[in-house]
């Protein structure tokens, strides 16, 4: 049942031309790519999410940055944020 329901998400995730893993109980968004194309995405699906009675848990949304250590290197110390509605969903330390 869950997968039926969350296939409307699936298309609309495909739509934004990023890549998407869904489990059982997380879904995961991840791309290359200017940060504002994956804040458009999120913000269609906190969109759909609220269209279909859920909400988009802010406090268990993390950012991660994966890339050499020369190329996080230029973010020196600051990696971008990322803008969910009100929130902002800063980059984790954590490998």
């Amino acid at each position: 049942m869950f997968i039926l329901y969350m296939a409307d998400l699936v298309d609309m995730v495909q739509n934004c031309q990023v890549n998407f893993h869904s489990f059982a109980d997380n879904s995961q968004i991840y791309l290359h790519c200017p940060l504002f194309k994956l804040e458009d995405c999120i913000s269609e699906v906190c969109h759909w999410m609220s269209a279909n009675r859920l909400k988009l848990n802010v406090d268990k949304t993390g950012l991660l940055w994966v890339g050499s250590r020369h190329k996080l290197a230029t973010f020196g110390g600051c990696a971008p944020s990322l803008q969910v509605g009100t929130d902002v969903i800063r980059a984790s330390n954590q490998n």
